[in-house]
């Protein structure tokens, strides 16, 4: 064991044996894993305790994952998890998802099960031809089924499962993946997975988990405040080539109820004294991801590549420009009523510029939608070819795709798919023919309220003109009845 090896267990059996406070204790780690780091040097097993691996209700091995630090991302910066936890030793076989399957409608079909046939063709095989919502709905069933707590794990957690706490690139070490180790694209071109014992004495984690890269993808648990509901997937899987199959590997897929033949899941445990701790150190600000899609592979000299995917804006913002489009309505509204005469007495004016408020509106928001249509579908929209004549405004937002984009199931979505200009032409022709309401579309609330405030303005200042002709008329009365008393007429 080399010098630095052995202070670190040194260390750890001081820290068991309470001798180092927990804040020194894992300052103290830190500096030795970073120097160990930096020499390119592995952690070994260390310590006096040794927490083996456990079997749940079902007799399926986990094994345990401390809490504290360890060297996380395609950076190597530093994180530290507050909690420990069990995770599955294998990714979910097939023969237990075929168990899942039998007693939930999760709306798998025969064709479904034909590919599940096809991708994973033994019941040792990880479970593949699933989505983030069928992994999801297997944990709320073994949840039900058992009366304990499991879930998909968080990124953080499936990769310090993977990676232990030394930064190594696979779960083996830093030893460049072959055909020995692991099921991907190399010499021997896999069609499907293989069973995940097939490679148990090699593609093991620090502590003990087993296949954590190549055979399949893995759903985590991290969601991101974008439109798409996109969700992550680790380790790599037997389509893909060896930039893949290693412990930063990462990509994302969506929809989430999409089933991917490359996509399969482990998950992690907790028992109910485990379970008290773990909702405890996470009550006040929950668990940390890395709060960004971005794809990572690693290159022939062990570098990782990465390539950053910006986030869609959530729909929302649709209804800020509605706002800004109703503001802008009334003000040019506004700015036409004060450059015109005075309206007669009777008060026709006021209901005439109904038309007009209601065509500045219909202007505006179609701006706004046009702005907001070529920033998400680079000037290209899929809208479902419908007898709706306000479809075209509001439903068109609705359905954004890109162009050739297929839908969950794998097959075209069946739409027609039109430029901004040819929808633009279509929107002046709708309005012209139908004098489009604008007003009474269905949007946000905050801009219903522009509008109405719109209308009132509208309203009151016609009154006002109204009201100032019947004084003017009445001064002009009163200035002839003075004068002819005088006059003596």
């Amino acid at each position: 064991m080399g010098h630095l090896q052995e202070k670190i267990a040194q260390l750890e059996d001081r820290y068991i044996l309470g001798e180092v406070l927990e804040e020194d204790y894992r300052r103290q780690k830190r500096e030795y894993l970073e120097e160990l780091l930096l020499n390119g040097e592995l952690l070994t097993n260390t310590g006096l305790v040794k927490v083996a691996e456990i079997r749940d209700a079902r007799d399926v091995p986990f094994c345990y994952v401390p809490e504290g630090g360890f060297f996380a991302g395609d950076d190597n910066h530093w994180e530290e998890l507050k909690c420990g936890f069990y995770i599955s030793k294998y990714p979910v076989l097939v023969k237990e998802f075929r168990e899942f399957l039998s007693e939930v409608d999760i709306g798998y079909t025969d064709e479904d099960y034909e590919r599940l046939a096809l991708v994973a063709p033994e019941d040792e095989c990880p479970a593949s031809h699933l989505s983030y919502n069928d992994a999801k709905e297997f944990c709320r069933w073994l949840r039900r089924e058992t009366g304990e707590y499991y879930s998909l794990p968080h990124e953080l957690e499936w990769e310090k499962a993977a990676r232990g706490e030394d930064g190594r690139i696979y779960p083996w070490g830093h030893e460049e993946v072959t055909s020995e180790h692991a099921c991907f694209q190399n010499d021997i071109e896999y069609n499907c997975t293989v069973p995940v014992t097939l490679f148990e004495e090699k593609n093991v984690s620090p502590f003990g988990c087993v296949d954590m890269v190549g055979n399949v993808w893995e759903w985590c648990l991290d969601s991101f405040d974008d439109p798409r509901d996109p969700h992550i997937l680790r380790g790599g899987s037997w389509c893909n080539t060896f930039e893949y199959i290693n412990n930063l590997a990462r990509t994302f897929a969506f929809p989430p109820d999409k089933r991917l033949d490359y996509g399969g899941f482990r998950i992690i445990y907790l028992p109910s004294d485990l379970l008290a701790d773990y909702r405890r150190a996470y009550s006040d600000q929950g668990k940390k991801t890395y709060g960004c899609l971005k794809v990572v592979r690693i290159d022939r000299g062990g570098q990782a590549k990465s390539d950053q995917v910006e986030k869609r804006p959530r729909m929302k913002q649709l209804s800020q420009i509605f706002d800004k489009a109703a503001a802008k309505a009334a003000q040019s509204s506004q700015e036409r009523e004060m450059d015109k005469p005075t309206p007669a007495a009777g008060g026709e004016g006021v209901s005439a510029t109904d038309t007009e408020l209601n065509d500045a509106l219909a202007q505006a928001i179609n701006e706004a939608a046009n702005l907001l249509l070529r920033k998400n579908t680079n000037e290209n929209v899929a809208v479902p070819v419908e007898g709706s004549e306000t479809s075209t405004v509001v439903k068109a937002l609705g359905n954004l795709r890109r162009v050739g984009e297929d839908d969950s199931s794998g097959s075209k979505s069946g739409v027609k798919f039109r430029s901004i200009a040819e929808l633009r032409e279509e929107r002046k022709k709708h309005s012209s023919e139908s004098n489009l309401q604008v007003a009474r579309l269905e949007f946000d609330e905050d801009a219903r309220i522009q509008i109405d405030r719109a209308e009132a303005f509208k309203v009151s200042k016609g009154l006002t003109y109204f009201m100032f002709g019947v004084w003017f008329v009445l001064l002009i009365s009163v200035i002839l009845v003075v004068i002819s008393h005088f006059l003596g007429l």
